[in-house]
This record gives C-alpha cells, sequence and structure tokens, in this order.
C-alpha cells in the first residue's frame, strides 16, 4: 500500500487503510502511542497522522486546557494545581484519557506524549485493552533536540509547527495549514530549560519504555530522519 510523502503536511495524499481489512490485525480500533524527548518530532508526526489516515489525537496539555476553559468541577481543581505549582496527578489525566476513549466516535486515536509515567503506561494498557495499539519510540540523540528546539516555532493561531533550519512555512510569513501570520516560541526554549527537560524525560521516560519493551510491543524509530522518512516507517508499523 502506498501511503504517500510528507512534503509540507497540508499536501499529503489523504489515504485510509481499512481498519478491517488485511493491513490490520484482527480487526480492532486503532491506538498510536508516540514516545520521545521533546523536540523529536512527536507533534510533527501525529499531526501527519491525523490529516492523512483521519486519526484523532488526544493530547494531555490541550485536555488540561480545555478542562479549565469550561469552568468544570475537574477545570477548577486543575487550574487550582497549576496556580500551585503542582503536577496534575496520573488519576486525572488517566481519567481525562478514560473519558476521550469513552466518547470518541474514531476507530483510531493517536497519543502524542502520554504515557509519561510507568502508572500511566500501566492504567492505559488497561484502558485499550480493546484496542490494537502501536506504540513508537522515537529515538533521536540530544544534540539534535537541542537544535531542533532552539530554532522551532509554532503558528499563534493553530499550533502548527516550523523550523527556521529544517521546516519553514512554504508562503514566507504565512501558515500552511491556516493562513495565520502570528508566530510563538515557547518560553522554556532556552538551553538550560531544554537541558533540563531532557534529564526529566529521560529519568521518567525508562521505565515506560521497559515496559512496553517487556510486553514487546515497542517500535523504535530513528527520529533523526527526514520527516519523510520517519512518516513513511511509522505509517508500516502502524498498518503491519
Amino acid at each position: 500500500m502506498e501511503y504517500g510523502t510528507l512534503e509540507g503536511i497540508d499536501s499529503v495524499s489523504v489515504v485510509h487503510p481499512p481498519i478491517d481489512g488485511p493491513a490490520r490485525l484482527d480487526g480492532s480500533r486503532v491506538a498510536v502511542i508516540l514516545l520521545g524527548a521533546p523536540g523529536c518530532g512527536k507533534g510533527t508526526l501525529a499531526f501527519a497522522l491525523q490529516r492523512s489516515y483521519g486519526f484523532e489525537p488526544f493530547s494531555t496539555g490541550d485536555a488540561l486546557r480545555a478542562e479549565i476553559s469550561k469552568g468544570s468541577q475537574l477545570g477548577v481543581q486543575i487550574k487550582a494545581l497549576y496556580d500551585n505549582g503542582r503536577l496534575v496527578s496520573d488519576e486525572v489525566v488517566v481519567a481525562m484519557v478514560g473519558e476521550f476513549l469513552q466518547n470518541t466516535d474514531s476507530g483510531r486515536v493517536i497519543f502524542d506524549g502520554f504515557p509519561r509515567t510507568l502508572s500511566q503506561a500501566e492504567k492505559l494498557s488497561g484502558l485499550l485493552a480493546d484496542w490494537c495499539a502501536r506504540v513508537v519510540c522515537m529515538d533521536v540523540d540530544d544534540d539534535v533536540v537541542a537544535s531542533r528546539l532552539l530554532t522551532r516555532y509554532s503558528c499563534k493561531t493553530c499550533s502548527k509547527v516550523y523550523n527556521e533550519k529544517t521546516a519553514l512555512p512554504e508562503n514566507g510569513g504565512v501558515c500552511d495549514v491556516c493562513g495565520g501570520v502570528d508566530f510563538v516560541r515557547r518560553v522554556d526554549d532556552t538551553d538550560a530549560a531544554i537541558l533540563t527537560r531532557l534529564q526529566v524525560y529521560h529519568e521518567k521516560i525508562a521505565p515506560v519504555v521497559d515496559y512496553y519493551s517487556t510486553k514487546g510491543e515497542i517500535y523504535h524509530v530513528d527520529a533523526s530522519q527526514s520527516t519523510e522518512n520517519v512518516f513513511a516507517v511509522v505509517s508500516d508499523v502502524v498498518f503491519k
């Protein structure tokens, strides 16, 4: 099956391999779990899978912000934790994932950067018991990650990510996706902050990778390759 390429994600051929066809192992709903350091390309890949194959994304940060915006009881609790500099518990995040899976009409979902802890991974396995899960770990050296983070920015309107060296908008200062002209950088994309984030990532994610490796459910992908190559490799993994 030909999946197309990623020459500027917006121009990818939209191909939807049948979930219950020969490309599926058992006809199950498909869940893709993307693991990888900040700046490895998870967001770009998730965006491509969403646009090309109809995957519905789950982003922990987006879900938490949405809950706060709704002003729900849970949102009030989350905001209080944020305001006091405290982290949201695994129980809250996993509950939000469970609600997402229960309410989605899509047979294809993608988790970008979740799970982040062993506890989350174990609980997610239970929630995905009836899904065909594909765990993809995007491997890339820390120096490559640091270089990418220091030169990345995103559209203020739709959050499409760009890079000064490798992924500029096709039309100059205009977003390829929404046509926006305002762009922003993350305040923590600095040398010191990036080093800290990478240290925390390696400490937290190692048990998660070990967990999926023990279960024989993880696929390692060289994320230092071009976006097009990574997309092609992951497409083969997802629909093998």
